[in-house]
């Protein structure tokens, strides 16, 4: 009957009013055998889900996010913290509220006096949704892109996105793009965190192919050279330019770029 922005489904390309016929080869009749179904895969992993839309079959491959259990939080290997920080999948957050999804992961805990502490991290809330420029769609992303920054010395950097912030809302405006208030957090003492606009959402049939924006990774310094620090920064000057009929160009970070949205 619907479909959650950003989840599973949704990345797979299942649509709402898709009938769902299979999953790994087993059929599916109702919720409970669906349930069952999903329940015995692994996170992480992909599944194979056979879909009937409108008549027609279809097979598409879903990677299924974890599910919140407030009942069980044993954890058998759990990673070292990165400078006191661990995540998890982000549907374990989404599926224990309302709150739309985010990519990324969500920050699961933050350890008392660390260099995370220090940062305002809101555990169960927070979404980092890339660590130095790179997308991560998991917690072995994060931890795989966190111990490749260390062993190069680099700092690491993530991009932060909290859920609900002012500009989330909004839809889809000027030049068939939505941005949301996000910050770059540097885990590293005496680094202050910088609030950036993130690419939130694309409209597929109004931005062209060759931008190659990506959602929630890409960040937006400057429209027009007006440098942008919220989504009001942005629309402001966005909505400004399509009035005028005229292009604006976007300077983007991580890594740096202009790209022109006509």
């Amino acid at each position: 009957s619907s479909v959650v922005r950003n989840g599973p489904a949704d990345l797979a390309g299942i649509q709402p009013g898709d009938t769902i016929v299979a999953v790994e080869g087993q059929s599916c009749t109702d919720f409970d055998e669906l349930y069952i179904q999903v329940g015995g895969c692994l996170t992480g992993r992909d599944a194979v889900v056979k879909i009937s839309r409108g008549g027609r079959p279809l097979t598409v491959r879903v990677t299924l996010g974890k599910w919140h259990n407030p009942e069980f939080g044993i954890a058998s290997n759990r990673p070292d913290p990165v400078e006191g920080l661990r995540v998890d999948y982000v549907s374990i957050a989404s599926s224990s509220s309302d709150r739309a999804w985010a990519r990324g992961v969500v920050v699961r805990e933050v350890q008392k006096d660390s260099t995370a502490a220090r940062h305002d991290l809101t555990e169960m809330v927070d979404v980092i949704s890339a660590v130095n420029g790179e997308p991560v769609a998991n917690p072995n992303d994060f931890y795989r892109l966190a111990e490749r920054a260390r062993q190069s010395g680099e700092p690491i950097q993530l991009l932060v996105v909290r859920p609900g912030e002012p500009g989330g809302s909004r839809a889809i405006g000027a030049f068939g793009l939505k941005v949301e208030a996000a910050r770059i957090v540097t885990l590293k003492p005496g680094v202050p965190d910088r609030p950036v606009v993130v690419v939130a959402e694309l409209s597929r049939s109004r931005v062209s192919a060759p931008t190659k924006l990506r959602e929630f990774v890409d960040v937006i310094s400057a429209v027009d050279g007006t440098t942008v620090q919220t989504p009001e920064d942005f629309y402001r000057v966005a909505e400004s330019a399509a009035g005028a009929r005229r292009a604006i160009q976007l300077s983007l970070i991580n890594p740096e770029r202009t790209i022109s949205l006509p």
